[in-house]
């Protein structure tokens, strides 16, 4: 897993620990001595802890194994605990897990976090330092199977997109900036990401252009339709303004065909590379329900024919043919 999905899946975890109380749960059993509404109480928890469990995903879940908790998403566990048959050692492992997620990962989180993560960035203006340029981050990420591929020839050709794409889109959009793309920071884990930084605008201009070309590609994949990535993004916003810079004269059919391709080129790179970004990867999917679907019309249903006399002999010459396709 990848250092930020550690993160976030921990905090999700802990969360639903201590809002289900369980470790207190769990401790309120390991006590001797009566157990007055002990079944009432360990539904709850056990209730109160499903209800967060049921939007886990995979890393949330890898944790949960990992220290030993996962025991808890079984009724029977609690079934166990409210018998006295639960064995002492796999009560305290479970209990001694979700402490140490809700006591002592708060503190340890510090350890995961880059300082640079939540620093805003503010660049001097080369021709006067009262001048400042808001800057943003934009995180890449780079798929990687279990056994890594991605060479230095493909990383390389992944960076110099994302530079080629940022210096395009802001010529595009006439956003002026001195400033070049900075790396703030590398890391890896399931899939290997980086964040640049650059001019607030631009970095926006550059997630919402990849953005809508992974929803026009995602989509055509969707309806199963193969669609070259060029042809799926050739009416994106961005070649559009670039269209209309050239009608009014802006720019120059030269100019505006260099920018263009230079766009195309660089999002056909990252996709082919593995390049998604976190907007691109919180896309919701595609219902299937809510394709369309287009079939071939085999038969067409004609009003029902009036009921014949009983005394009359069927005679099927006399009913129309079936309609067929080729009708």
């Amino acid at each position: 897993m990848r250092r930020d999905e550690i993160i976030a899946a921990l905090r999700n975890v802990r969360h639903a620990l201590e809002e289900a109380k369980i470790a207190n749960t769990i401790f309120f059993f390991m006590r001797s001595g009566p157990k007055e509404g002990a079944a009432a109480r360990a539904f709850q928890a056990y209730a109160h802890f499903m209800t967060s469990y049921s939007s886990f995903g995979p890393a949330e879940r890898k944790i949960m194994d990992a220290m030993k908790v996962t025991p808890i998403t079984s009724a029977e566990f609690w079934q166990r605990l409210v018998e006295k048959k639960e064995g002492p050692q796999d009560i305290s492992a479970t209990r001694f897990g979700a402490m140490l997620i809700t006591d002592y990962f708060p503190s340890l989180e510090s350890l995961f976090e880059r300082n640079s993560d939540a620093q805003v960035f503010v660049s001097a203006n080369q021709h006067g330092l009262d001048e400042k340029i808001v800057s943003a981050r934009l995180r890449f990420f780079v798929r990687e199977p279990d056994v890594p591929t991605l060479s230095l020839k493909h990383f390389v050709a992944t960076l110099k997109a994302v530079e080629s794409l940022y210096d395009a889109l802001l010529r595009t959009y006439n956003l002026s900036s001195e400033e070049s793309l900075i790396v703030g920071s590398l890391d890896s884990g399931s899939d290997k990401e980086f964040d640049v930084i650059g001019l607030a605008k631009g970095i926006k201009v550059v997630s919402e252009t990849l953005l809508e070309c992974w929803q026009r590609i995602s989509n055509a994949k969707a309806l199963k339709t193969s669609m070259n990535i060029k042809v799926a993004c050739d009416s994106i916003d961005a070649l559009q303004k670039l269209k209309a810079a050239q009608d009014n004269d802006s720019l120059s059919a030269e100019e505006a065909e260099t920018l263009r391709r230079t766009i195309l080129s660089s999002v056909e790179t990252l996709f082919e590379n593995g390049v998604y970004t976190e907007a691109m990867e919180t896309q919701v999917a595609i219902i299937p329900s809510s394709l369309p679907v287009e079939r071939k019309k085999l038969i067409v249903f004609r009003e029902k024919s009036p009921t014949p006399d009983p005394g009359q002999q069927y005679d099927p010459e006399q009913e129309d043919d079936i309609i067929g396709p080729d009708d």
